[in-house]
């Protein structure tokens, strides 16, 4: 049946029930495309039950076609209220541009997922004037979604005048709605929230500043002995702090180390060792700047988006503001975590962000970021030095309790990024191969100067004396986490120095931070305080991704998608026993071990464990975790 324009808009604006009906089915349809897609890769929603995942379908659907039909209803009303006993066309033409900008978005979506997917182009790489062809597909979408919403509606309005009313239907999908929008909330349960304290002597608080620079080993600074002096300044710094000789994270990526370092929380616990990967549950609000937060102090974040920024990560009630941004900026998200269980406001949140992010860029107001390219090639607002006058300029603000979060990442390989020369010195810039060693040792001095900059604008500003100043690391070079990287605490007015022998993680970091300041530890915080007397030795249980590749773009991704159980994105688990590591590979099992290089701590061989005996307990660290562990069992060398 052919029907002209004219004829759609006169015959569907009749009752508008056919334009109802098409916008809530399309509601429903937009939220199964990205439901879908989202499950299908490794995310949050991947290592959720099934019941989490129908859960997070219901209400997302339910909520759009809400949201859509009310907007609707306030067309009609709107023509209502201009005193016309039947809407005019111009209402019904903008309240068809409702569903059919839903149906253009979604075939954008899918087109783009389709030709990257297969070709490795699409939105997000298309360079210059590639991007108006991207435009000018979706302005043709959007007209044929149109043309084709209006037809149906005036279809639907036809077979209704036709004596076919079905009141059953509109009860029905009444009946959808509410009951996808109140039986998530109810199956969720309670929201969980921070700790909650009682803020109290607050201006004795001393600021709190933790630095990590990205990819940091502790066998290249002289701090810890290395033959070139690429730590000067901390070297000096270090006669008025404590420092650990053997400190190591627990996960191989910045991602699962800082937040683990955060929480106290084993990668294996939170699930989080890698992006996509978000907080979810009670882990988003368990974390020290949540306490420090809940304490009075002010918060802030300096690190990189995506992979170093509470915003993305779904770190929630913890910072004021993230690099550069207060959360509140966004009245969404906000909104809906303020409303919402975690997985339903994040899932909504990264479904309106993928199209709002492609359409801003196919229309040139705002080019998309690969993240890792982004990382490796960074904008002027994200170098070092950016981040550095951030901080510098909230130094004067310093009239409450503060805590800062510094990430710089100009130690990052494979490929480093240096403000002098001085161990490359003859060498181009670039023509620097991966993990050069030069520009390596050049970006670490890069660094102690950096830090330098920081502890001399504290001092001039009166603060150094009541700053708990932290420097560490989120995993040595090569993405390792066996072996040793640096770690820093100099307490105020340099009270508390020395050197500690005994293994520590990056889990005792949060534990020491709420000893000194005399709070309670909570109990779903794993580490122990370095500020405990007798500190023993113990093991140190670490994560990785396992092996990583380079794409044909030139960046560096993980080889294997862990989207199946039993691992998800644990591509290997190591153990750390004294000056030994075992590790035990995952994807094709495997075990390992070597020498921690550089080790400080004696270790009679008695006292450390055999291969054997770290296979048992690399295993069953798995199993205490929830992993099921079969496929490990029974390896050469585990006996």
């Amino acid at each position: 049946m052919r029907i002209n324009l004219t004829d759609r808009l006169s015959k569907a604006q009749s009752g508008w029930a056919g334009l109802f009906g098409v916008t809530f089915i399309l509601g429903q349809l937009y939220m199964l495309m990205e439901w879908g897609f989202l499950i299908t890769r490794p995310s949050y929603l991947d290592v959720s039950p099934w019941s989490g995942k129908l859960l997070v379908l219901l209400f997302s659907a339910a909520l759009m076609s809400a949201l859509s039909l009310l907007g609707l209803g306030a067309l009609v009303l709107a023509g209502r209220l201009v005193g016309l006993r039947r809407v005019p066309r111009l209402f019904f033409w903008l309240a068809s541009l409702l569903p059919a900008g839903m149906l253009a978005v979604l075939a954008l979506l899918l087109i783009d997922n389709f030709t990257y997917t297969l070709f490795a182009f699409g939105i997000a790489t298309t360079p210059g004037a590639w991007r108006g062809l991207y435009a000018a597909l979706f302005a043709l979408l959007l007209a044929w979604a149109d043309w084709e919403v209006l037809g149906v509606a005036a279809w639907l309005d036809q077979r209704r005048g036709e004596g076919q009313k079905r009141p059953w239907l509109w009860v029905g999908i009444a009946t959808w709605v509410v009951l996808g929008l109140v039986v998530p909330l109810a199956a969720a349960g309670r929201q969980v929230t921070a700790l909650e304290y009682t803020a109290d002597s607050m201006s004795s608080r001393p600021h709190i500043l933790w630095i990590t620079g990205d990819g940091l080993s502790a066998e290249h600074m002289s701090l810890y002995g290395y033959q070139r002096d690429t730590t000067p300044n901390l070297r000096q710094l270090a006669e008025s702090s404590l420092v650990a000789e053997n400190f190591f994270v627990v996960a191989d990526k910045t991602a699962g180390s800082l937040v683990s370092m955060f929480t106290g929380k084993h990668p294996l616990e939170t699930r989080m060792l890698y992006p996509p990967d978000i907080l979810i549950g009670a882990d988003a609000y368990q974390h020290l700047p949540g306490i420090l937060h809940a304490q009075g102090y002010r918060t802030i974040q300096y690190g990189f988006p995506y992979y170093v920024d509470a915003y993305y990560l779904n770190l929630l009630d913890g910072f004021d503001s993230t690099n550069g941004r207060a959360l509140p900026s966004s009245p969404l998200y906000t909104g809906l975590k303020k409303a919402l269980p975690s997985e339903l406001a994040y899932f909504l949140y990264e479904t309106s962000n993928r199209a709002a992010d492609r359409l801003r860029h196919i229309f040139f107001i705002e080019k998309m970021q690969n993240p890792l390219e982004t990382m490796l090639n960074p904008a002027a607002n994200l170098t070092d030095q950016a981040k550095l006058d951030l901080f510098l300029s909230t130094l004067a603000e310093f009239d409450q309790p503060t805590f800062i979060h510094l990430h710089l990442l100009g130690t990052h390989g494979p490929v480093f990024r240096i403000d002098q020369k001085v161990f490359s010195r003859g060498q181009a810039s670039a023509d620097q191969g991966c993990w050069n060693t030069d520009f390596y040792d050049d970006a670490i001095l890069g660094l102690d100067a950096n830090i330098a900059r920081v502890v001399q604008a504290l001092e001039e500003q009166g603060l150094l004396e009541n700053t708990l100043l932290i420097i560490g690391s989120d995993h040595a070079t090569d993405f390792e986490n066996r072996q040793r990287v640096p770690l820093m605490i100099r307490f105020p007015g340099g009270e508390i120095t020395g050197r500690i022998q005994t293994n520590v993680s990056g889990l005792d970091i949060a534990p020491t931070i709420l000893d000194y300041l005399d709070l309670p530890q909570p109990e779903w915080m794993r580490g122990r305080s370095l500020l405990a007397p007798g500190l023993e030795q113990g093991y140190i249980f670490g994560v990785g991704v396992g092996p990583l590749m380079q794409s044909d773009q030139g960046l560096w991704i993980t080889g294997l998608q862990r989207s199946q159980p039993p691992f998800y994105q644990f591509g290997t688990i190591n153990l750390i026993d004294c000056n030994r590591w075992y590790e035990l590979d995952l994807d094709e099992p495997a075990l390992t071990s070597g020498e921690v290089a550089g080790h400080t701590a004696p270790c009679p061989d008695e006292a450390v464990v055999s291969q054997a005996q770290a296979y048992a307990l690399m295993l069953a660290y798995l199993r205490e975790h929830g992993f099921a562990v079969e496929s490990l069992e029974g390896l050469p060398g585990g006996d």
